[in-house]
């Protein structure tokens, strides 16, 4: 069951224009002060969720009806006010310069007059939230797929034409039973309602294949079986146990767990999801992931980004379809030794962790893509990567390399690299004659993309 959080939204004066960044201008400037800011996933509640989706909405409705995915990171100090707003819109269709102007412009005042209390140091809270373009009075016209108001779904006549009902932030209790007039409807989002009991009948929905619950204090969750549904998003609900009937989703694929600060996993829940490709458990606070982990033998992406896992479990090797591994932001100081097993990993994400070393089987990742190694501990570069023949863009940053690793000019595909906070490069380091200056400008003339 959801819990009250502590933390209470209040207004202020903090961020301004100037402190607002795209992730491609972050990645163009120098930031240091990333440093100060903790990790701090436990900071994440319901509120913070909806108060910055309101915000989002505002400025985004004004420019499309469409969904957007929308990335933060915000940098909030002790006091509880924004020092800088990162954002970032993957795929968005809304031209970069508009974005732009949303972001640093009409939505400044609003994230100015955001504050957090109850902080006790600076931290970084980073989520990903959709937010919808809705417009706030219109009469449905018969051509619509998508409908977004109570009013919509109790007017419309042409019910075959519609894939989608977005009732989110609309304060509901219960789930509209006039749903049900809509049997072709793929998609079902209620984000950010007020949603303790939900039962859908699946069976009268028989295409079905989304549900979006997240950020609604769901106690008991009721689903009909179901060969359909594929999706479902269930990331801050007070979810402490997966609900039973996942069982009867047989097709159910991502799952979405998120944000659920008291969620237990144990070995018959991971029978209820067995077929899952995408599970996502981000901010669970998880000190421990269960070895049971093994029997999604289909998984492909594991998001365990922002919990307080020490270590992972070696069964963690079993999930020979994983393409991406997410785990930053914990307190890892190893990795499964046999980790090199998982041969079709692309993208591995351990950034923001203990890590001093990597098991010499990680060169037997040779489909690895991405490999984000930022705000370790490493002092030493780890030779194995050496082996790694296809690696497009690889993180160093903020460890303690006291010289400039000569073995990445033998990363022959490598084309972005990022060197920022080590040692090496500061005291005044001379970056016009010297070898670490030649090694750069060798990289560079290669064509590879450096960041220092």
């Amino acid at each position: 069951m959801w819990k009250q959080t502590l933390y209470l939204l209040l207004l202020s004066s903090a961020v301004t224009a100037q402190t607002i960044y795209s992730k491609e201008e972050l990645a163009g400037t120098g930031h240091e002060w990333v440093n100060e800011y903790h990790p701090e996933g436990n900071v994440m509640s319901r509120e913070i969720f909806i108060s910055l989706g309101k915000i989002l909405g505002s400025g985004f409705r004004k420019h499309t009806r469409y969904a957007q995915k929308v990335g933060l990171d915000l940098y909030v100090n002790a006091a509880g006010k924004i020092d800088y707003l990162v954002y970032d819109l993957p795929g968005s269709n809304i031209p970069a310069d508009t974005i732009a102007r949303i972001m640093k412009s009409e939505l400044q005042p609003a994230f100015g007059s955001w504050e957090l209390k109850g902080l006790t140091k600076n931290v970084r809270i980073s989520l990903f939230m959709m937010t919808e373009g809705k417009p706030a009075d219109r009469r449905p016209k018969s051509n619509d797929t998508t409908l977004t108001t109570l009013e919509e779904l109790r007017q419309f006549v042409n019910t075959d034409r519609i894939s989608k009902i977005d009732l989110s932030l609309l304060e509901l209790t219960s789930v509209p039973e006039e749903i049900y007039r809509f049997k072709n409807i793929r998609t079902l989002v209620l984000h950010g309602n007020q949603l303790t009991d939900v039962r859908l009948d699946l069976k009268k929905l028989k295409r079905l294949d989304f549900v979006d619950l997240n950020h609604n204090p769901v106690q008991k969750l009721k689903l009909t079986r179901t060969k359909k549904l594929e999706n479902i998003n269930l990331q801050g609900t007070g979810m402490v146990r997966l609900p039973r009937s996942l069982k009867k989703i047989r097709a159910l694929k991502s799952v979405w767990l998120g944000l659920n600060r008291d969620l237990v996993l144990k070995r018959r829940d991971f029978r209820r999801i067995r077929n899952a490709r995408d599970l996502n458990l981000y901010a669970c606070s998880l000190s421990t992931l269960s070895p049971q982990i093994k029997r999604l033998k289909k998984l492909e992406v594991l998001d365990l980004y922002y919990n307080q896992l020490t270590e992972l479990p070696s069964t963690i090797v079993r999930l020979k379809n994983l393409t991406h591994l997410a785990a930053s932001n914990n307190k890892l100081e190893s990795l499964p030794d046999d980790l090199g097993s998982l041969r079709n990993l692309e993208f591995l994400y351990l950034h923001h962790n203990r890590l001093s070393r990597l098991p010499g089987t990680i060169a037997a990742l040779k489909r690895l893509k991405v490999l984000d190694l930022g705000y370790n501990w490493f002092y030493h570069y780890p030779d194995a990567l050496a082996g790694i023949e296809n690696l497009f863009e690889l993180d160093l940053s903020s460890n303690s390399f006291d010289k400039f690793p000569g073995q990445l000019l033998e990363l022959k595909n490598l084309d972005k690299l990022y060197l920022r906070g080590n040692p090496f490069l500061s005291n005044g380091s001379d970056t016009t004659d010297t070898e670490l200056a030649n090694s750069i400008r060798e990289l560079k003339t290669n064509n590879k993309e450096v960041f220092h």
